[in-house]
């Protein structure tokens, strides 16, 4: 996520082709087909249930954060999956916020008078990151990578994992962690375990328990 530059070929790496697939870094242009992925990959989870607009916000807002670090895959024009990452996410979702609360504000109603337990479950949303425990020097961190359901056993999710430590290490980021459900999640769970990361400690996110995974890079 490098500002609103279109760079589909970049100085630092190579576009890469395995069957027409590419690898590049997520520009404005794409944030519609970002949206559209993350409602198909996650049905019924929070973010998804803020709606169209509020994603759209919240993804263009990272975008534009410069310690962020967003990857795309196409086929044939067609966006099969993303990456997002950032080098610092200690607070960053409310820095989100409040950088563009004005912009969220009237969407966030509307989602709220509609189905007011949504609020209930963003204040424990963000009471419970404060409770991630990693070691003191790991402050970078995977936010989300999604696959398009139809694009899945494609190598897709492994070969975004590898692009994201390669820029990652270049920027001198020596470990980075994760947070996914702990339970009835065996399938993503052993996923990043077979992409070398080691589970390091648990949390409570509500009544959810969530793994805390590190990777790293040295």
């Amino acid at each position: 996520m490098l500002h609103e530059k279109e760079l589909h070929v970049f100085s630092n790496y190579s576009q890469m082709n395995i069957n027409s697939i590419s690898y590049y870094e997520i520009n404005h242009n794409d944030i519609s087909d970002v949206v559209k992925i993350h409602l198909r990959s996650f049905s019924g989870f929070f973010l998804s249930e803020l709606g169209i607009k509020n994603l759209e916000i919240f993804y263009k807002s990272l975008l534009l954060d410069k310690k962020t670090v967003f990857i795309g895959c196409k086929q044939h024009n067609q966006l099969l999956g993303f990456l997002v990452a950032n080098e610092f996410s200690a607070g960053l979702y409310k820095r989100i916020f409040i950088k563009k609360f004005l912009f969220f504000l009237p969407h966030l109603l509307i989602r709220f008078i509609k189905k007011p337990s949504l609020l209930f479950r963003m204040i424990t949303s963000y009471n419970s990151s404060s409770k991630i425990l990693t070691p003191n020097n790991c402050v970078a961190s995977l936010l989300s990578i999604c696959i398009d359901p139809k694009q899945s056993g494609k190598g897709i999710g492994k070969e975004l994992i590898s692009q994201l430590d390669i820029r990652l290490k270049d920027r001198n980021i020596s470990s980075y962690f994760l947070t996914t459900d702990a339970k009835n999640n065996d399938y993503v769970n052993q996923f990043y375990i077979k992409q070398n990361f080691c589970q390091y400690s648990q949390y409570l996110q509500g009544s959810r328990l969530m793994n805390v995974y590190i990777k790293s890079l040295q």
